[in-house]
């Protein structure tokens, strides 16, 4: 769990999406969009602002920005950190970029971050690096240290992710020996304890082997405890007889892997990816565009999936409320902490009532109900006239999102892509 969900699509969803010229949204029960990528004194930023991630309470919202109006004094011409307080209207730079991932705690307090900015003396390999800033005593913490001598290659770091006490981070990292045992020479998982300063690899298989393929983009329940993450190596036997990226958790306290992502039928090039985790550990989200994994999907798109860990299901997340399949591309699957909700991105015409813009939307989805939002539009049901683009975030009463629309919020003129959130009443 990103504290809130965040999700990101991949680079080819990305271009699918934006480039699905198809019709778009209308039904809504939420007050509207406001912007959160603005200056404290309401000022529109000058520049594009992606990646929003929530905290767990939904006061909280971190994105990245290039913009160089937000605070005073930003010169740096880069895209930076930032977190908006939606209570009080207060932006503040947490970290110098270039920054390209950002997660938050579950109370906002403590902000991760991927940045190739030297925020702490002992950086001095001008790569990407894990920080840790915490906002309440203004200490910037160094997460990852890469092996001195290794390539520059071999010293990258991306995708944090934070559990909801800010114990645990976890993130990706090409650096050799980043933990004990780490001897694939791959990119792995990292799942680093504040408390006891240890580093811990995920990828292993269901035997204790560890795995000798990449691992990617983690999220963590709320303890840490639960790691969702995903890799093309076939880490559990009882259900991955596949050739591609599938979707794993692993439970550090028990020091088991489960499959998540579960074809029926043998997958050489299908993939799933993307996932987020509830609090609880229970309920997963994710994207793929695997046919197999629930009966009718034949709609050759990739969708959005949830998974009971309890119940040991999967439903199918992006269809309209009456069952019917998405028309479109749908992915960037975030959960909300209580595991009820799913906010996705999709080209989709065909979910809600109404959708005639040809753009990628947001959607959220109940997963109790069946019940299908679409949340990018304006409080009075305008459709948008840009695209959603990039990731979502899920909190319990809030989602956020990036999106290039002008007709969201009144006077948004800046032209460029900005961070939403819309609150839920219900």
């Amino acid at each position: 769990m990103h504290f809130a969900r965040r999700t990101t699509l991949s680079a080819a969803v990305v271009a699918a999406l934006a480039g699905t010229v198809l019709p778009a949204a209308a039904q809504h029960s939420s007050p509207g969009p406001t912007r959160a990528s603005v200056a404290t004194d309401g000022r529109q930023a000058d520049g594009p602002s992606v990646a929003p991630a929530l905290s767990a309470n939904g006061r909280y919202i971190a994105f990245v920005s290039s913009a160089a109006n937000l605070v005073r004094g930003d010169t740096n011409g880069v895209a930076d950190v930032f977190v908006h307080d939606l209570r009080t209207g207060r932006t503040q730079r947490v970290a110098e970029g270039p920054a390209t991932g950002v997660a938050l705690s579950g109370d906002g307090r403590d902000v991760v971050l991927a940045t190739t900015a030297a925020l702490t003396k002992d950086d001095d390999n001008g790569l990407d690096d894990i920080y840790l800033y915490d906002r309440r005593t203004h200490r910037t913490e160094r997460i990852s240290h890469g092996h001195p001598d290794a390539p520059p290659r071999n010293r990258l770091n991306y995708s944090p992710a934070i559990s909801a006490n800010g114990r645990v981070v976890a993130y990706t990292t090409a650096t050799p020996d980043a933990a004990p045992g780490d001897t694939n020479g791959r990119d792995d998982v990292i799942v680093h304890d504040r408390r006891t300063g240890k580093n811990q690899l995920v990828q292993y298989r269901t035997d204790g082997a560890l795995g000798d393929g990449d691992s990617l983009s983690a999220s963590l329940s709320a303890d840490g405890r639960q790691v969702a993450f995903e890799t093309a190596d076939q880490l559990d036997p009882n259900h991955d007889w596949t050739h591609a990226r599938n979707v794993y958790v692993r439970d550090r306290l028990k020091g088991t892997t489960e499959q998540i992502s579960r074809p029926t039928r043998f997958v050489y090039k299908e993939s799933s990816f993307g996932s987020s985790i509830s609090a609880n550990g229970r309920m997963f989200a994710f994207s793929s565009n695997v046919g197999s994994l629930v009966p009718g999907d034949n709609n050759n798109a990739t969708d959005v999936f949830a998974f009971d860990r309890k119940n040991q299901t999967t439903v199918r997340v992006s269809t309209a409320a009456d069952g019917t399949q998405a028309n479109g591309v749908s992915s960037a699957a975030s959960l909300s902490g209580d595991g009820r909700r799913v906010a996705f991105v999709s080209a989709a015409t065909n979910l809600v009532p109404g959708d005639t813009n040809g753009l990628a939307d947001v959607f959220v989805k109940d997963l109790r109900t069946g019940a299908v939002e679409r949340v990018s539009v304006a409080a009075d049901g305008t459709e948008a006239d840009r695209p959603a683009v990039g990731s979502t975030s899920l909190s319990d009463h809030r989602i956020a999102f990036s999106s290039a629309a002008t007709n969201l919020v009144r006077g948004d003129t800046n032209d460029t892509t900005d961070v939403f959130t819309v609150s839920r009443t219900s």
